[in-house]
């Protein structure tokens, strides 16, 4: 009987123990759960940081191709912002020579650091680095239409002459190939069939175009082939008519 009391008077001392072993584990469970979706939350958003500054190097790498980055001298150091629709990113491009003479190493920050646009300035030396890119390009130097392309001279002649009447002007010992980046759309329409001409271009290399311009070079193209056509039918016409007043 003794025992049996022992055991009642003790039962809910052992349902409290659970409770508390059970409170716990539950707690514990939710810590590492926690845990765990925290990690996952700032993996998620390091790897869209990530993802959004190789856009950003992609954009650079293209512009310095492009020409609308320029560098004055070797060994510069270009140290700018994306401005306000990326607020919190900047870059950093290094300029380098190599021991090849034609080469130049090209290192590409970019660089994260958030703050108030509005308020505060960004800090290139305190920035993270999100990515690091290195590559090469080749020294820029003008064009010579004869010797880089193998031109003869009459070819040569016929071509600047050809693009000065469309009012661009080339220097065919000194071309930069730049200048097509900063002629408005109405002298670059007018300037591409007097390249693939010169070139040996078809309608087909024009595909890595944008379409509207594809289009209208090809509208172009076509408007001054019908305007061909019709005067030569204004000849064959006026030609009729005289032989009708001769006889």
């Amino acid at each position: 009987m003794r025992s049996r009391t022992l055991l009642r008077r003790a039962a809910p001392a052992y349902v409290l123990l659970e409770t508390v072993i059970a409170t716990g584990l539950l707690v514990i469970g939710l810590a590492v759960i926690g845990a765990q979706v925290q990690k996952s939350y700032f993996g998620a958003r390091q790897m869209e940081r990530r993802e959004r500054a190789l856009m950003l190097a992609e954009s650079k790498l293209a512009e310095l191709d492009t020409g609308l980055i320029e560098f004055e001298s070797v060994d510069e150091i270009m140290e700018e912002e994306f401005g306000p629709l990326f607020p919190h990113y900047g870059f950093r491009i290094t300029l380098q020579p190599t021991f090849n003479e034609d080469l130049n190493h090209v290192t590409l920050e970019i660089l994260h650091q958030v703050r108030d646009y509005e308020r505060d300035e960004f800090d290139f030396d305190t920035a993270e680095v999100l990515q690091s890119l290195h590559t090469f390009r080749m020294v820029e130097r003008p064009l010579d239409l004869a010797t880089d392309f193998g031109m003869e001279e009459k070819q040569v002649e016929k071509f600047v002459e050809a693009a000065g009447d469309v009012g661009v002007n080339i220097d065919a010992s000194d071309w930069d190939p730049r200048i097509l980046a900063r002629l408005d759309l109405e002298e670059l329409i007018s300037f591409v069939p007097v390249m693939m001409e010169t070139f040996g271009l078809t309608a087909n290399d024009l595909q890595g175009l944008p379409p509207e311009v594809r289009q209208a070079i090809e509208q172009f193209i076509g408007g001054g082939g019908d305007d061909d056509e019709g005067e030569d039918v204004d000849d064959f016409d006026d030609g009729s008519q005289d032989e009708d007043d001769d006889g």
